[in-house]
């Protein structure tokens, strides 16, 4: 087996900072394809959590609904309650009843 000498190259300043430019740009490249992906991502998470929340919105409107008219009908019935025991039966009751 020889021994081989390595001639080693010499870099000059210049030749380093373009070299560290192109690493610095090849990995801001790869970087703003994964920035890129995450975003994409997150449109279409976001749009399934807003189209989920539609959902739940849709929902609580047609419960307040249901439950704001069962409410105004037992403030009906105690209304007609009141008037009855007042009325009829002489039952004082107390204000805002």
């Amino acid at each position: 087996m020889k021994n081989k000498t390595v001639k080693k190259k010499e870099i000059t300043n210049d030749e380093l900072a373009v070299m560290v430019a192109r690493g610095f740009n090849d990995m801001d490249n790869k970087f703003q394809v994964e920035l890129s992906a995450v975003k994409i991502e997150f449109r279409e998470e976001f749009k399934k959590m807003h189209t989920m929340m539609g959902i739940m919105d849709d929902r609580l409107i047609k419960i307040e609904g249901h439950y704001g008219r069962r409410l105004e009908n037992l403030e009906d019935k105690n209304r007609i309650f009141a008037t009855i025991l007042e009325r009829d039966l002489k039952v004082k009751l107390p204000r805002g009843f």
